[in-house]
């Protein structure tokens, strides 16, 4: 059977390539106004122009952190650790990539949101 690391390996793999399948319907603008998928907040919810674009960018990022979630994994994977150091250096690469992803998406989303309101574009915080 399968080692410990293995199976970790296996279990990183997937949470990027998942990352990957979910960003792409994102990128393409796809993903119309929903309640489900998507980076939804108040503000993207109420203008469908803005949740566009928050989602393209969301998804370039979430795009991104899938890559360094399954690259850093079986790079790693190939370095002679111990199980548990290259299941916590996985969720170091994990953790710190989701809030690297989430403060780029929400400062990307604050200075959407300044360009549309210096452009006189009402914007709405809800429903």
């Amino acid at each position: 059977m399968f080692d410990l690391r293995t199976i970790l390996l296996i279990l990183f793999l997937t949470l990027g390539f998942l990352s990957i399948a979910l960003a792409l319907p994102l990128i393409r603008r796809e993903v119309g106004p929903n309640s489900f998928y998507g980076f939804r907040t108040r503000v993207t919810l109420a203008d469908p122009g803005l949740w566009y674009d928050a989602n393209a960018y969301a998804g370039k990022s979430l795009f991104g952190y899938g890559l360094g979630v399954g690259l850093g994994s079986l790079i790693l994977y190939l370095i002679p650790l111990s199980e548990l150091a290259y299941a916590w250096t996985c969720l170091v690469i994990i953790l710190g990539g989701l809030a690297v992803s989430l403060f780029l998406c929400f400062s990307h989303l604050r200075r959407r949101v300044k360009i549309h309101v210096s452009k006189g574009t009402d914007v709405k915080y809800g429903r």
